[in-house]
């Protein structure tokens, strides 16, 4: 009984500190593509762009803006709920997203070690 206490303590405190790092990485996430926004908002004004690229520009600040808070308001835990819910459903093509997410991660990675 007293194991149990213990394990269900230690199950709690690690899923308290998940959480927190996950915040924090959702956080800072979200600050960046926010941050982006707004360079990019600052250069079309200093610069006066107008036509295509201005709009171009605008949309892009506009997107990233509402990424930031898509980002600031999404569960983690949803988040990891509904991506076992889509590898149950079809592993087969969340085992080939993944190779193809490795590769190319390999491929930034040993492009910058270089």
């Amino acid at each position: 009984m007293m194991s149990e206490t213990v394990r269900s303590e230690t199950v709690s405190a690690r899923t308290m500190t998940t959480n927190r790092v996950a915040n924090g990485v959702k956080n800072a996430i979200a600050n960046q593509l926010k941050s982006a926004a707004e360079s990019i908002e600052d250069k079309l004004t200093a610069s006066q762009a107008r036509g295509q690229l201005a709009d171009f520009g605008h949309k892009t600040a506009e997107w990233l803006g509402r990424s930031a808070e898509y980002v600031r308001k999404t569960d983690p835990e949803e988040v990891v709920a509904e991506i076992e819910n889509k590898v149950r459903q079809s592993p087969g093509r969340s085992l080939l997203v993944a190779a193809g997410a490795g590769l190319i991660l390999g491929i930034i990675i040993r492009r910058r070690l270089r």
